[in-house]
Formats: structure tokens, C-alpha cells, sequence
């Protein structure tokens, strides 16, 4: 094994270690599963499936779908037979993809392991569907006046979109701050 990947796996084992000796990591994984599953299995009490309930007319509807695909949609008109296994996987890799970058960028701050915390609890939320149904319930329909809706999401999209917005303005706010950095550390002659 090269120092290199040497230094990476300690990297996320040190991440790993710290996030979940804190009590931030695994109550907010926790937090997200719960209010993820709790509000899904409301919609699924409420609703029929296809249904629509409006919230704020012209802008916010509850409405019950299965979305077969990945995000937002893509992909959920494909029925190949190891579709939930290969999504499954990809899901699972992605986590580890973005906490090495969260551990790498963000080292052991509160917002990158609360970053991580959302990302892990919507990721394993959307998985708990995707394994008991094949699909994800999505309900929540923005939209304006009807002539656009956002694609429906639920709590665990909400989730991984925020986790990523943390762990962008955490790389966007280091780049500069190193930038800054390298340009006051530079002599005149350079």
C-alpha cells in the first residue's frame, strides 16, 4: 500500500472515529431517518398513490409518487433487473466519495460532520425505501402556478442537497482562505 492511500484510509478512520464520538453525528443520522420515514409513512396514510393535496395554492402541493429512478427523477423509466443493486451500491460509494472529501477538506468541524450526518441519514433513508419498495416515496411538489414543478423530493433529498451546500461554501471558503493565504505569504520578488 503507497503512503499515499496510506494517508487517505487513516483519513477517514480518524473522520469517522471523531464524528461518531460526538453525540452531533449519530443523533442528526438518527433525526434525519426518523422525521424521513415518520413523514413518509404519513404520506402513504393520507394519500393514494399519484394523489395531490394542496399546501399554498400555486406553489407547494403534497402528492404521493414512487420515484423508481435517482435524483430528481433520472433514470426511473429503466427497468433493468439489478437497477436497485447497482443504485444501492452507488449510493454507498458516493457516501464514502463525499465524506473522504469532507474529511479532507473539513478535517473535524462541527458543520463538515454535520454535513456528513445529513448525508449519511437521508442517504440511508432513501435506501430503507428503496430496499422495501423498489423505489423512493417522494411528496413534496413545488411548483409555480403549475406551469413549472420542481421534481418532487422528500426529507432525505432534503438532506443530501444541504449536506452538499455545507461541504461547497466549507471547499469554497477554504480555496479562498488558502488563496489569501499564499498571496500574503509570497515575497515582493516574486
Amino acid at each position: 500500500m503507497s503512503e499515499k492511500s496510506h494517508v487517505r484510509g487513516n483519513l477517514l478512520k480518524v473522520f469517522f472515529a471523531s464524528c461518531l464520538s460526538s453525540w452531533l453525528c449519530p443523533a442528526t443520522i438518527g433525526v434525519v431517518i426518523v422525521l424521513d420515514q415518520a413523514s413518509k409513512l404519513w404520506i402513504r396514510a393520507h394519500l393514494m398513490l399519484g394523489q395531490q393535496s394542496p399546501v399554498v395554492d400555486g406553489f407547494l402541493n403534497l402528492i404521493y409518487t414512487m420515484n423508481r429512478g435517482i435524483a430528481f427523477g433520472f433514470f426511473s423509466g429503466n427497468s433493468h433487473p439489478y437497477k436497485t443493486v447497482l443504485l444501492t451500491f452507488g449510493a454507498v460509494v458516493a457516501v464514502f466519495v463525499f465524506s473522504w472529501f469532507a474529511a479532507y477538506y473539513g478535517g473535524n468541524r462541527r458543520s463538515v460532520m454535520f454535513a456528513v450526518s445529513l448525508l449519511i441519514g437521508g442517504t440511508v433513508g432513501n435506501l430503507i425505501d428503496r430496499m422495501s419498495y423498489g423505489a423512493v416515496i417522494d411528496f413534496v411538489d413545488v411548483h409555480y402556478k403549475h406551469l413549472y414543478h420542481w421534481p418532487a423530493f422528500n426529507v432525505a433529498d432534503t438532506a443530501v442537497t444541504l449536506a452538499t451546500l455545507i461541504l461547497l461554501a466549507r471547499i469554497i471558503t477554504m480555496s479562498s482562505s488558502k488563496r489569501r493565504k499564499a498571496s500574503t505569504t509570497k515575497s515582493p520578488s516574486d
